[in-house]
């Protein structure tokens, strides 16, 4: 299903389980729909993609939503934190006082990358998590259980989480993992990422649902954790040939959206180890 005006499209992957597909790389959002209960996984870039998304929703279901996590603290998945009819946000330790203390920066930076979402955003308030969890959380829909994970330690930012739906072995991934987009890697820890690759590999799934792109199968963890060894690799590679580095590792992952613009933070981590 396409929804109007916008650019977020529903797939439902699984029985209760939609997935809000973004366009062109933009985010994804989750809504898990049980018999008792309502969650909803992040709320995209901005209120205008929150309130479409509500309002398929409702055509599916008029359960009132129970909670909204958002599975780490950048703008593009909390931006419409403040649609989601809920008095409860869960999400890892630490996403809190990130916003709190840094959310002007990140709301100029959102509009600096994407200035033709400026006028949606640039005068939205944060709308802060009101329960930050550092263990694991399961969450009883009925019939549907959201098993929330924060990530150990740093990975994509400092303070990740992500979300599974055993009954229908769904691993929500947010964005640990992109599909056919270079992540953004400027908050990220690349060997705590790598760490926590390794570590959803070991998880009995079926399906991922990226943070940016199509939902896919296990094979996205690997295929993530192959994009850092690929941009490494090349940059192993250029520094013993006395090439350029930057080139290098755009050349790697050139097939990726966003590859030339996103690509700094690798070459400058991988970069040190070959200096």
């Amino acid at each position: 299903m396409t929804l109007e005006h916008t650019t977020v499209h529903r797939r439902e992957i699984a029985p209760g389980v939609l997935v809000y597909e973004g366009e062109h790389g933009m985010p994804n959002a989750v809504a898990l729909i049980g018999s008792e209960r309502l969650v909803v996984v992040d709320s995209l870039f901005t209120p205008r993609h929150a309130e479409v998304m509500m309002a398929d929703v409702r055509t599916v279901t008029d359960l009132p939503v129970s909670a909204l996590v958002n599975t780490h603290f950048h703008g593009d998945h909390t931006l419409g934190n403040g649609v989601i009819p809920t008095d409860r946000i869960i999400a890892a330790a630490h996403v809190k006082q990130r916003l709190e203390t840094r959310g002007a920066e990140y709301l100029d930076l959102l509009c600096g990358i994407r200035p033709d979402l400026e006028p949606e955003i640039e005068n939205v308030a944060w709308v802060l998590p009101t329960e930050e969890i550092d263990g694991p959380l399961d969450l009883d829909l009925g019939g549907l259980t959201a098993q929330l994970r924060p990530v150990r330690g740093a990975a994509h930012t400092e303070a990740d989480l992500y979300v599974l739906v055993p009954e229908h072995r769904v691993l929500i991934a947010s964005d640990l993992i992109f599909n056919g987009v270079l992540p953004v890697a400027r908050d990220s820890d690349l060997p705590g990422l790598r760490a926590a690759l390794h570590a959803l590999d070991q998880l009995d799934v079926d399906v991922v649902v990226p943070g940016h792109g199509r939902v896919g199968g296990r094979e996205l963890i690997a295929q993530q954790l192959a994009v850092l060894e690929d941009i490494e690799a090349a940059v192993y590679r250029a520094a013993a040939d006395g090439c350029d580095l930057t080139e290098a590792a755009v050349a790697a992952v050139a097939t990726l959206l966003h590859a030339d613009e996103r690509i700094a933070p690798y070459v400058t981590h991988f970069g040190r180890q070959v200096a």
